[in-house]
């Protein structure tokens, strides 16, 4: 059986030569369209859709993201930015991150500024909580 010859009404895109030169194979390819067509193509395709797994991972991360950023923002009150980052840290441990030391850095700071203003506000059980965190983030 014989290998199939390409079309060679097509533009050329390269020709290999063999180091001896005995043959040369021809590539041939097809012309790049347009933008404007691809780009009408791509509004035709219809979106994807998620599955339930991919739309929960989605906004596993999503939340993930808001709350790295607002844990690891310095203009981020204590409570809030204690709260932010104990949910990034569990958020990194469920999806596998794996980025724990920006977000442990920043607990160092945060929670025990975040123990005592719980214990100004009265709650002694979160209080707790972040000193325990405190404790264990050192």
């Amino acid at each position: 059986m014989q290998p199939e010859r390409p079309c060679l009404d097509w533009p050329l895109l390269v020709v290999l030569c063999a180091v001896t030169l005995d043959f040369a194979i021809a590539i041939p390819t097809v012309p790049e369209p347009p933008a404007e067509a691809v780009v009408a193509v791509m509004s035709q395709r219809p979106e994807r859709q998620l599955s339930d797994f991919e739309k929960v991972e989605d906004s596993l991360y999503r939340a993930w993201r808001e709350s790295s950023a607002l844990g690891l923002d310095a203009s981020t009150p204590p409570i809030p930015a204690f709260e932010a980052l104990t949910e990034a840290r569990k958020l990194d441990l469920v999806l596998g991150i794996n980025r724990p030391d920006a977000l442990d850095a920043r607990m160092r700071i945060v929670a025990p500024l975040a123990a005592d203003a719980y214990r100004l506000a009265g709650d002694r059980e979160r209080a707790r909580f972040a000193e325990l965190t405190a404790d264990m983030t050192r």
